[in-house]
């Protein structure tokens, strides 16, 4: 099976054409949400709740450094593997593989928006944004760029909200890691974005009252004999 996500904004009724063709058929359905500035009096009752809730039962929320990136990433590949790979177009690699794919997200990360939930020594779940970097990563790289890309590192005006998973018996840690996100993009002043949410999950109600927009994507697929 091959799977085809059309990045460009295109007219709705394309999937319906491609189908009708017999190109290609519906998968799923994504969205990227476009959220607004949270004021500093912003709060969510309900996420502030969900937080001090984990926190009570002995929950510690941490941030990784440059240092123990990888290490840290050795723990999230197994949570990663099993949390997402109920999500079409999903392919399983081995850890060695994960490590050389994700390890140099360490040099464009910045570590205050990358969140780790343990339980004990147990890791519950993660919440990894990005600095929004447009295109810039990828242009050759000069000096100029380089600052540029330094500079969006530690202060970016917005931020993608990327990678997340909970481990089954956490539900509701997603909540939790919300309220801290939000708590880090009022101290930073900025904007964020909800990158590919698939329908129905969870996470699509996060900061629903600060949506400013959506857009919809479709995961087509095309089977070959």
């Amino acid at each position: 099976m091959h799977l085809y996500r059309e990045n460009r904004q295109t007219k709705a009724y394309y999937p319906y054409l491609f189908e009708k063709a017999g190109l290609f058929r519906s998968v799923t359905a994504m969205f990227l949400t476009f959220m607004m500035l949270l004021e500093p009096s912003y709060e969510n009752a309900k996420a502030k709740k969900r937080l001090e809730h984990f926190q009570e039962k002995g929950y510690r929320f941490l941030h990784p450094t440059k240092e123990n990136f990888d290490r840290y990433l050795s723990e999230i590949y197994p949570l990663l593997m099993e949390r997402y790979k109920d999500f079409q177009g999903f392919r399983h690699i081995d850890k060695e593989s994960f490590l050389i794919l994700y390890s140099s997200l360490k040099y464009i990360v910045d570590e205050e928006m990358v969140f780790l939930a343990y339980d004990k020594e147990e890791l519950k779940g993660f919440f990894l944004c990005l600095p929004d970097y447009g295109n810039l990563l990828e242009k050759p790289l000069n000096p100029i760029r380089l600052l540029q890309i330094l500079f969006k590192r530690r202060r970016s005006s917005c931020y993608i909200l990327l990678y997340l998973a909970v481990k089954k018996g956490s539900e509701g840690l997603g909540l939790a890691f919300s309220q801290l996100i939000a708590e880090s993009l009022k101290k930073k002043k900025a904007r964020s974005i909800a990158a590919l949410i698939q329908k129905g999950k969870a996470s699509e109600g996060y900061f629903q009252d600060k949506c400013v927009g959506s857009r919809e994507y479709v995961l087509l697929a095309k089977e070959f004999l």
